[in-house]
C-alpha cells in the first residue's frame, strides 16, 4: 500500500508485483471547494493495453446550486471501477471503434465473461480460443455471429466464451479428472441441462495464467483438446458436413420447428 502523493504513473503499476498497486489519496484538491479531504483507497491493475482503477471515494465538498446560486454541502461517498485506455499502449486504437462499441452495445461487460476475459487473461491463451471460435463459428456456436454494415462483429463473444468454458472441463479432467467438482446437471421443461457450478473459479484461473507458466502450458493443452473434440464432432457425427443444419439435425431430437 502506498500513499498517493504524485501522479501514478504506467510504468509503476507494471512494475508492481502482479502488475498490481494499492493506493491511498487523502487530501484536499485545489481546483474543488472541499469542505473535508478528499479520501480514496484504490487498486490500479494493468490488464496489458487497458488500466483498471477500482476502490472507494469518500468526503465532502461545497457546490453550488444552479437554480438559487446558494452555496451547500455534499458527502461524497462511491464505488469506483472505470477502465483506462492509454494511447501510448495503443497505438491502433480508434475512438470510433470505442464509439460504435458503446452505441451498439450500450450496456457493461458483464462479470466472468469472455468480453471480461479478454481484458485480463494471457494474450496467448486469448488469441488461441479466437482461433478456434473463427474456425468453426459457422456451424458450432452459441449464438449465430452478428455482422454489421462495416464487417465487424457485433456480438457479445458468447462463441468464444462456449470454446474457453469447454476448454476448462477438459483442463479440469485433466488435474483432477472428476468432473463433479466444477459441474452441474438437472432437468428442466423436458431438457437435461449442464452448467458450470461457478464461473468465479475459471475467472480466477485465467486472471492468474500469466504468472503461472505451468497451469498456462496446462491450459493451451486444454484448449488443443477442445479442438480436438469439436474437428471429432464435425469429421465423425457430421461426417464432413459442418453446417449449421447438420449439427441441429443432431441437437434437435424433438424436431421442435424452431430450434437454433
Amino acid at each position: 500500500m502506498r500513499n498517493m502523493n504524485k501522479i501514478l504513473l504506467i510504468e509503476d503499476i507494471e512494475n508492481a508485483e502482479n502488475k498490481t498497486l494499492n493506493c491511498i489519496f487523502e487530501e484536499k484538491i485545489e481546483e474543488i471547494d472541499c469542505v473535508t479531504p478528499i479520501k480514496a483507497k484504490l487498486e490500479a491493475k494493468s490488464l496489458g493495453e487497458f488500466i483498471q482503477i477500482k476502490g472507494h471515494v469518500s468526503g465532502k465538498v461545497r457546490l453550488e446550486c444552479d437554480l438559487c446560486l446558494e452555496k451547500f454541502d455534499y458527502s461524497l461517498d462511491f464505488d469506483i471501477d472505470e477502465i483506462e485506455i492509454s494511447e501510448d499502449l495503443n497505438e491502433n486504437f480508434e475512438a470510433t471503434d470505442l464509439f460504435i462499441r458503446l452505441n451498439s452495445k450500450p450496456y457493461p461487460i458483464k462479470q466472468n465473461s469472455f468480453e471480461m476475459w479478454n481484458s485480463i487473461t494471457d494474450m496467448d491463451v486469448i488469441e488461441r480460443i479466437k482461433e478456434i471460435t473463427s474456425k468453426n463459428q459457422n456451424w458450432f456456436y452459441m449464438t449465430a455471429p452478428k455482422i454489421d454494415d462495416y464487417g465487424k462483429r457485433r456480438d457479445r463473444m458468447q462463441n468464444e466464451e462456449l470454446i474457453t468454458v469447454l476448454s476448462y472441463i477438459c483442463y479440469n479432467q485433466m488435474i483432477n479428472d472428476d468432473y463433479k467438482k466444477i459441474l452441474d446437471f438437472y432437468a428442466r421443461m423436458q431438457k437435461f441441462i449442464c452448467r458450470l457450478k461457478t464461473k468465479n473459479q475459471l475467472t480466477d484461473l485465467l486472471e492468474k495464467l500469466e504468472f503461472k507458466p505451468t497451469d498456462k502450458e496446462l491450459f493451451i493443452k486444454s484448449i488443443q483438446k477442445t479442438e480436438d473434440i469439436v474437428n471429432t464432432i464435425g469429421d465423425v457425427l457430421l461426417d464432413g458436413n459442418k453446417t449449421k443444419e447438420a449439427m441441429n439435425d443432431i441437437l434437435n431430437v424433438k424436431n421442435l420447428r424452431i430450434f437454433s
